[in-house]
């Protein structure tokens, strides 16, 4: 993907659309710290920059909901809303990277 600078570490695919045809629509995170949301080839249609996040490695959208959940090098998992670019909360683990997520919406 052009458009990061480094690697591309965490895909997600959006469940709904927001600035782009149904079905084109994915979240990309990578070494620079930034969520993309690319709607098509084009280039991003938004960009979410971590705070003091450092790397992306996990990404994950909540099915049904305008919120990607973003874990991050620092320990950090970070949710954010894709309608506002807005940063919603942000947990500390207490660990190490947060190198994988699981989301249960319900």
């Amino acid at each position: 993907i052009h458009g990061h600078e480094g690697a591309v570490n965490a895909v997600a695919v959006s469940t709904m659309t927001w600035y782009g045809e149904p079905g084109k629509e994915f979240l990309s995170g990578g070494d620079d710290g930034v969520v993309r949301l690319w709607a098509g080839e084009e280039a991003p249609a938004l960009e979410l920059e971590q705070p003091y996040g450092g790397p992306v490695r996990a990404l994950e959208v909540i099915p049904g909901s305008a919120k990607v959940v973003v874990g991050s090098e620092d320990g950090y998992i970070r949710i954010w809303d894709l309608r506002s670019g807005d940063l919603d909360c942000a947990i500390n683990t207490g660990g190490g990277a947060v190198r994988g997520l699981a989301v249960n919406p319900g």
